[in-house]
């Protein structure tokens, strides 16, 4: 009920004292999503904690649903300050000084930390524009059953003159397990403005090899670059991929999407929109082809809460050569991912599923059962327990171990393409 969300009075915080004042207020935050008053409220007191990014992200919404809250964009300034982010809080308390609806007590408040943020910084360089910079190395070691993802079969039988003729496998083509070692490197760079514009960059760097089979190594660069903007509800996103596998296989991914996205109820944001996709293969270009389909996402990411990702996709996959085995492709996938804290220090348990289906157009190959067409269910599963390792160090960076397993399974139409691969693996990750 709404009467339930109005925030305590200025004498109710005063007997409650901060800490307590800061639970009640959290404690509420499930069913008080919508009230800006009581985002607002919240907000400053995360401020006077000096938990700035808490702050920053409940005083957004806050401003979002009800933009002239002064005091609320006074502590919005205060959080992007704490955050290291003084080009943006600079820019914010301008326009609050410019705003005659500004209460005259407090002008002078804000002139003298205008006077502190343009003296020189003493921050590192990397937050002199704005930008927040982290980052991650990792390394996995783990067991696979099949290392280079190759089909269930021992033969296989191929259709010749209407005769059915059973070849059967080398040893190269079948499924190989055995050990491998992953390692990963990520930069990120965020930056968000008081217009409510904010920019993403990442790029993250993968390799991965095996001693029992040298075949089963790759290398793979992802970029990404992404545009939301909160006043317009939108949200548009640049993405880049190239992968190198030591079996000669590679291939080189460009993907534009874009679309609307707008706050929900408890702490999530929804997503709507359009994605379109190139994909090259140098080596064999029957391959390559363009996707077009449309997306729709969930998110609930409320901190030290439990997390949800729910995801659908749906569309074609087109043929840039019409000789291409199968013709265009129609896809959908369905992914379902959630983190939760658990009772011991530091930690969290992750489960990430995935179900993607797809269908050629027409016939794979007169060579296998006839001419049928293709149809493709995979199913892939992760689940996975971390742990941090120690204190955490600035902004919730640190060692972190995890231990987790991988599971997935392929079903097709035809059978050259049915497979199976599971797996555990640990791994030690540090973040800054």
């Amino acid at each position: 009920p709404q009467a339930a969300c109005q925030p305590p009075t200025p004498e109710a915080l005063q007997r409650l004292g901060p800490t307590a004042a800061l639970q009640l207020l959290q404690d509420g935050l499930p069913r008080c999503q919508r009230e800006p008053a009581w985002l607002a409220l919240l907000g400053h007191l995360l401020v006077g904690q000096q938990q700035y990014a808490a702050a920053a992200d409940h005083l957004e919404r806050a401003l979002m649903l009800e933009p002239d809250q002064t005091e609320a964009r006074i502590d919005y300034t205060l959080a992007l300050a704490g955050l290291g982010d003084t080009a943006s809080a600079h820019a914010l308390a301008a326009s609050l000084l410019a705003d005659p609806a500004l209460p005259e007590p407090l002008r002078p408040v804000l002139q003298r930390q205008l006077a502190l943020w343009a003296q020189p910084a003493p921050a590192p360089a990397r937050n002199a524009s704005g930008w927040q910079a982290s980052g991650s190395l990792g390394l996995r070691a783990g067991l696979d059953t099949n290392l280079l993802g190759a089909p269930r079969l021992d033969s296989l039988t191929l259709t010749v003159g209407g005769q059915s003729q059973p070849l059967p496998l080398s040893d190269d083509y079948r499924a190989r397990a055995g050990n491998d070692l992953r390692a990963e490197a990520q930069l990120q760079l965020a930056r968000a403005w008081p217009d409510g514009v904010r920019w993403d960059l990442a790029a993250t760097l993968r390799e991965r090899s095996s001693p029992a089979v040298a075949q089963a190594g790759y290398q793979q660069l992802d970029l990404l670059a992404e545009r939301t903007s909160t006043p317009a509800a939108s949200y548009l996103t640049l993405a880049a991929s190239a992968y190198h596998a030591d079996n000669a296989s590679r291939y080189t991914t460009l993907a534009l999407a874009g679309g609307l996205q707008r706050p929900l109820a408890a702490g999530c944001q929804g997503r709507a929109g359009l994605e379109l996709q190139q994909r090259l293969y140098p080596a064999d270009t029957l391959l390559s082809g363009y996707y077009q389909g449309a997306a729709l996402a969930l998110a609930c990411e409320a901190p030290a809460q439990p997390q949800w990702l729910l995801a659908a996709r749906l569309g074609r996959d087109r043929a840039a050569d019409p000789l291409r085995a199968g013709g265009d492709q129609w896809q959908l996938s369905l992914r379902a991912a959630h983190q939760r804290p658990m009772p011991w220090p530091a930690g969290l348990a992750l489960a990430d599923a995935e179900l993607a289906l797809s269908r050629d157009e027409r016939g794979y190959s007169p060579l296998l059962d006839n001419g049928r067409v293709r149809t493709l269910q995979r199913a892939a599963l992760r689940l996975e327990l971390q742990r941090r390792l120690g204190p955490a160090g600035p902004a919730g960076g640190g060692w972190q171990a995890s231990l987790g397993a991988e599971w997935v399974d392929q079903q097709s139409s035809l059978a050259l393409f049915g497979l199976q691969s599971w797996g555990p693996y640990a791994r030690l990750r540090w973040r800054w």
